[in-house]
């Protein structure tokens, strides 16, 4: 059994910027102009402010029961997912058994899509498989701004398919 596992963040409205990590940003702005009282340094004026950009995350399972019969299908094909549904954007898996490109067959390939939502969305995700002892795998984690419904994003060098013995 080979089981594609993606945990994704997302915002639960597209925002104009994005922010994954803590950023601060300081900056200190003086202004110069004629003075003609005081030659005496006036108090620096200090203000601040915060931003936080909540996230929302989701995952979804996507299971493929007898992966080795999809072997052989030819590379480009690809099985994909049902439609799943976090904070309003619609996303699928696609699975490329044979690779995405005929230039790398021994590799499975493994994208995240956007279906349907506003574009411009952040996304990190991280793509596990579950192996059939049901410890769960962690392989890859990607960070994607979406700009188009229909664009994936993803591994074409998921997992090479000679590992996946130990997951069926």
């Amino acid at each position: 059994m080979l089981a594609p596992l993606s945990s994704c963040t997302f915002p639960p409205t597209v925002a104009a910027a994005a922010v994954s990590a803590a950023v601060a940003l300081h900056s200190r702005i003086q202004t110069m102009g004629q003075n003609t009282t005081s030659s005496v340094d006036k108090p620096t004026s200090e203000t601040s402010s915060r931003c936080l950009i909540e996230c929302v995350t989701g995952a979804h399972n996507f299971e493929v029961t007898r992966f080795s019969l999809l072997q052989g299908m030819g590379a480009g094909k690809f099985v994909s997912s049902s439609t799943f549904c976090v904070s309003g954007y619609d996303w699928n898996i696609k699975i490329y058994p044979d690779g995405l490109k005929e230039d790398n067959p021994v590799n499975m390939s493994a994208f995240l899509r956007l279906c349907s939502g506003t574009t411009d969305v952040n996304v990190k995700c991280t793509f596990s498989l579950l192996e059939k002892d049901g410890k769960v795998t962690n392989l890859e984690s990607l960070t994607h701004n979406f700009q188009a419904v229909g664009g994936s994003w993803g591994w074409s060098k998921f997992i090479e398919k000679s590992k996946l013995h130990n997951f069926s």
